[in-house]
């Protein structure tokens, strides 16, 4: 140790080579650069330092070629207007993140994206079949952009991906295999609005989220007994019981839902349930499962409780801003440790019966 010691202070008291390294050490700290053109990156003499990520600015727009890129880069983030066709080779098999901007819209072949990428995030006008192979299997995250919406056939998407994000405009009906088994985070965007049959999303799914424009019929089988978050961005339609699985642990009822909650139809599994936006039913008691823990109600909702509606399980209760109920003792349960009053609610507490270190939280935003 003390003879390397040595070494490292004869070096670096040489006036020569300690500016030298100075100098390399410098280059080393930028690690995420932006081009605006390939003129200026062609003419950037320290691409060998570039270590981490490249962004091309919002007009960059040429052909790359091999060996443009440096094999030192891991993240590769095109700009808007880039829409160039890839060759193999091009994106250099070092990329493990790879971001096309909003104008990119061209064919892919097999090899033209590197099997290195596990993340691959296509931009807004990206609507180009897929065919098997197109897409690594090497991916685990895709998420495409707004405009995309082709037939998904079995094999398009490969069995890497972990996490498939489905762009606005995606509304093809599903068939056995489109989503493949190694999906586990499955989010539709807002356009999709087709009907599902048992097997369509695969029992691999354990985050599932519709967009606002779903509202669909769901019967049992649907949605896989697999899926323990399940997110509804705007759905209407009255919920049966067995049509929300008894895996799913956490609800979302999103924007429109506006139907009564019969009996079994939250399922007993529920610990975390927020009601939508637009919610605005009376509750009978047994509505809300004993299970639940997390209840939020929506902005909308202004109707009186009685003694039993919310259930004993709750430790966590929520009102939106419309709530203006006045609350007789029973009402809130005494489990319950944090309540939030929404922007609207103006009514006497003294009946409450909760205990002292519970929090009572008036929102006034």
């Amino acid at each position: 140790m003390e003879n390397q010691n040595n070494l490292f202070l004869k070096v670096w008291r040489n006036v020569v080579l300690r500016n030298e390294i100075i100098k390399h050490f410098k280059y080393y700290i930028y690690k995420n650069i932006t081009f605006k053109s390939k003129g200026e990156f062609i003419a950037y003499t320290n691409k060998d330092y570039l270590i981490n990520k490249i962004i091309f600015g919002r007009d960059f727009n040429q052909p790359l070629n091999k060996g443009d890129i440096p094999i030192s880069v891991t993240e590769l983030q095109f700009g808007l207007g880039f829409n160039q066709s890839l060759r193999e080779g091009h994106i250099p098999s070092s990329i493990t993140k790879l971001t096309f901007g909003r104008d990119f819209n061209r064919l892919l072949k097999q090899g033209d994206i590197p099997l290195s990428v596990s993340i691959l995030t296509f931009g807004f006008y990206f609507n180009k079949p897929l065919r098997a192979g197109d897409i690594p299997h090497s991916v685990k995250i895709l998420k495409f952009g707004r405009d995309f919406n082709q037939l998904l056939k079995p094999g398009d998407i490969p069995s890497s991906v972990s996490t498939l994000v489905l762009g606005f405009q995606f509304n093809q009906t599903l068939t056995h295999g489109s989503i493949p088994l190694s999906v586990s985070t499955l989010v539709f965007g807002s356009c999709f609005d087709q009907p599902l049959k048992p097997g369509d999303i695969p029992i691999s799914v354990t985050k599932l989220t519709f967009g606002t424009h779903f509202n669909q019929i769901l019967k049992q089988g649907d949605i896989p007994s697999s899926v323990k978050k399940l997110k509804f961005e705007g759905s209407d339609r009255p919920l049966k019981e067995g049509d929300i699985p008894l895996s799913v642990t956490n609800l979302k009822l999103g924007l429109y839902f506006n139907q009564p909650l019969g009996p079994g139809s939250i399922p007993p599994s529920v610990s975390k349930l927020a009601l939508s936006y637009h919610f605005n039913i009376p509750l009978k008691k047994g509505d809300i499962p004993s299970s639940v823990s997390y209840l939020k109600f929506g902005e909308k909702f202004n109707h009186s409780l009685k003694e039993g509606d919310i259930p004993s399980s709750v430790t966590i209760l929520t009102f939106g801003t419309n709530f203006n109920q006045p609350i007789k003792e029973g009402d809130i349960p005494s489990s319950v440790k944090i309540l939030t009053f929404g922007r609207n609610f103006d009514q006497p507490l003294i009946k409450l019966n909760l205990p002292s270190s519970s929090k009572i939280v008036f929102n006034k935003i």
